[in-house]
């Protein structure tokens, strides 16, 4: 009898077994074409739509509480458990990956959803929308998560740019439950497919702790990956660097800089270049030493400032520019 490919799972006859039987067109050409068609996209977002779907880049920090917040770039932190955290882990990360991403239930309390969530900037949508998509994702859990299962949904919204697909938002496309049961101390593939419809503008993935999972519990993430067709391919990294630009489109932290007056008498009007953004960004300055400049104006890639002399010589000072959905 036949066999299929391992990676995009296509019919091949056994010439040893099936050398009497009647070719089957459909079977043997057709459908293996239709599938190649949907996994060899045109657009690299079709490829890939999830960026730092392999955990490289974490400008913000590496550990995080805050519900309804950005944790990892350009994934949120959702819950409304008593204490829930999201961190970096570099033990455990499966062969292709420096890091996971941990979300860990501390304690529950009463709380009914814990999750991650990104959402897709709808022009990044387009190559997905009308087709067939498939989320695949490694995951493990810890040996003390004895109860709660691990939910992935593909959910998409009808607006433009829209940062509230969560599991308590958004139309779910498709879902798949992994049972505590099911569930080892060991990274296993875990994949759903869906087709997104032609009235979704913004594309989001989820991936839930749900059920009632266990006080100190966690589950290890990584290789997060949503590709056109109905095959979970295998997963593909970009380079941190192109991943890192990728990123900072939404959010930048600009390191320290230091600005030095020419005349103590007087201050100073400067301009700050960063990459661009997807908007405007919201700029927040933290000052390290010395007085704090203000804002003059903000373009999506760059920032005109202000420092006025208070009789110091120079300030230190970083930017946070958020562009994020």
């Amino acid at each position: 009898m036949g066999t299929s490919t391992p990676n995009l799972g296509l019919f091949k006859y056994d010439p040893s077994t099936d050398g009497n039987q009647t070719f089957d067109l459909t079977l043997a050409l057709n459908g293996p074409y239709d599938r190649l068609d949907a996994v060899i996209p045109l657009s690299n977002m079709a490829r890939q739509a999830i960026i730092n779907g392999n955990f490289d880049v974490w400008q913000r920090a590496t550990q995080f509480t805050a519900n309804s917040a950005y944790t990892c770039d350009r994934f949120c932190l959702f819950h409304n458990h008593t204490s829930a955290t999201v961190t970096r882990q570099e033990t455990f990360a499966p062969t292709g990956s420096r890091y996971n991403l941990r979300l860990a239930n501390v304690t529950r309390g009463s709380g009914t959803y814990l999750q991650i969530v990104q959402a897709i900037e709808t022009i990044n949508c387009l190559a997905l929308i009308n087709k067939s998509v498939t989320l695949s994702f490694q995951v493990r859990k810890s040996s003390g998560l004895t109860s709660g299962d691990v939910t992935a949904y593909i959910k998409y919204r009808t607006v433009v740019d829209d940062n509230s697909v969560s599991v308590a938002n958004g139309t779910v496309a498709s879902s798949v439950t992994i049972a505590n049961a099911n569930l080892t101390t060991s990274h296993q593939l875990c994949k759903v497919t869906a087709t997104i419809p032609t009235t979704a503008r913004t594309i989001g993935v989820v991936i839930a702790m749900e059920n009632s999972p266990t006080d100190g519990g966690y589950i290890d993430i990584a290789q997060v990956q949503l590709c056109a067709g109905d095959v979970a391919l295998p997963f593909q990294p970009r380079s941190f660097a192109e991943e890192l630009a990728m990123c900072q489109r939404y959010y930048e932290y600009l390191d320290v800089a230091r600005v030095r007056y020419l005349d103590a008498a007087s201050g100073v009007v400067f301009s700050r270049d960063f990459r661009p953004k997807r908007v405007v960004p919201t700029v927040t300055i933290a000052t390290i030493n010395g007085v704090a400049p203000t804002i003059d104006s903000a373009r999506t890639n760059s920032v005109s400032l202000i420092l006025t002399n208070s009789g110091i010589t120079d300030s230190t000072y970083s930017l946070k520019l958020d562009a994020e959905l």
